[in-house]
Parts: structure tokens; C-alpha cells; sequence
């Protein structure tokens, strides 16, 4: 059920961004970081820090479909790696 709220935060995401709506990324990032968070699951930090760079990334306005996709493919590694670590830079 986790790995489907993410996926579903994701998925909301892209919409989002196609509908030019990118300032409400946040709203649904935020209920899936308390999910993760309230959950406490192995992968949990990583989904978390994933989200969250989504979060801050549409905040500033620089969220991009790359983004997207670099974290939809992260959160479908976690079941496997459940250890591994979400790092991307922002862009200056």
C-alpha cells in the first residue's frame, strides 16, 4: 500500500505539472511524507526524501517531468533496495 501512495503522489505530480498546476504538487507530497512518515517502514526515509525533493522542487517553480521520472524510478527500486538513498541536486 505504501509503494501505491507514492506511486499515486507521483502519478498526481506529472498531472499536475501537464495541467500547468505545478503550486499544488505540494499539498499531495505533503499527505504522502505523513503517510511515510506515520507508517514507519523500512523505505520510508528514502520515499520521504524523494517526495519531498518534488515538494521543494515545484515550490520554486523548477519542477520538470525529468524530476518526475527520476523519482518514479527511484520509489520502484525501494521494494528491492529498500536502503538506497534519494540524492539529486536542484538546478542553479
Amino acid at each position: 500500500m505504501a509503494e501505491d501512495l507514492a506511486n499515486a503522489s507521483i502519478d498526481m505530480a506529472e498531472s499536475l505539472l501537464a495541467l500547468n498546476r505545478s503550486h499544488e504538487v505540494g499539498e499531495f507530497c505533503r499527505i504522502a511524507i505523513s503517510y511515510f512518515r506515520d507508517a514507519g517502514l523500512a523505505y520510508s526515509t528514502g520515499a520521504m526524501t524523494a517526495l519531498a525533493f518534488l515538494q521543494e522542487s515545484a515550490s520554486l517553480g523548477r519542477l520538470t517531468i525529468k524530476d518526475i521520472a527520476d523519482v518514479r524510478v527511484f520509489v520502484e527500486r525501494l521494494d528491492e533496495q529498500p536502503g538506497l538513498v534519494f540524492a539529486k541536486s536542484f538546478s542553479i
